[in-house]
């Protein structure tokens, strides 16, 4: 339909109809990793104390490093930016020990990055840049302190469980954390149970 002239009301109409079609579409059990990894983006905003995230989805091909982690973040104390955190979202018990993109593929492809990219100041560079647009733009609650590419230092891996992953996780903590302790991996696992409760270690 084409109007030759503004009307609030077709707007408004068009626009609710947009927003039930996109709610259905993430609505649907395929697509909740995505719509969780969206609520964790605008939730963990903390750059006091706790994880900003910064960007999601980041993929870097052609490249033997290739590594997608689900989310970016730099992890503050008391303020102060400390580290760069790749960050892996796991919803279903499906997801947790597929053989091509489970728990221990993420945990080895995460480490191998970190330990043998040529790329990380690139993504040091990244988390300045976009934070300080954030800031610039007062997007995205943005940090005080926006983190200097010379500053992070470090390197760390998180597993964000929600759903059916958790109970994968549950029931097999002792082996999974027997396999991170045995690859000395700098990673920490978090059960997120909504952004009313919150996240827990």
């Amino acid at each position: 339909m084409i109007k030759e002239s503004f009307d609030k009301c077709f707007v408004d109409l068009t626009y609710n109809m947009m927003v039930d079609v996109i709610k259905e579409f993430f609505g649907v059990a395929k697509y909740q990793e995505k719509r969780i990894q969206q609520e964790l983006f605008e939730t963990l905003t903390d750059s006091q104390d706790g994880l900003y995230v910064y960007d999601l989805e980041f993929k870097q091909r052609k490249c033997k490093f290739e590594n997608e982690p689900d989310m970016l973040a730099v992890r503050y104390s008391g303020g102060i930016p400390q580290a760069i955190v790749f960050i892996e979202v796991k919803s279903t018990w499906k997801a947790c020990e597929d053989e091509t993109s489970g728990l221990t593929k993420h945990l080895d492809g995460m480490d191998h990055y970190i330990k043998e990219s040529p790329f990380l100041d690139n993504r040091k560079q990244e988390a300045h840049d976009i934070i300080s647009a954030y800031k610039d733009l007062k997007l995205h609650n943005p940090p005080k302190i926006v983190p200097d590419p010379d500053s992070l230092k470090r390197f760390e891996m998180m597993i964000i469980l929600t759903n059916t992953a958790i109970d994968y996780y549950h029931e097999h903590e002792e082996i999974i954390q027997q396999y991170i302790c045995e690859k000395k991996f700098n990673c920490k696992i978090m059960e997120w149970t909504g952004a009313k409760k919150g996240i827990y270690q």
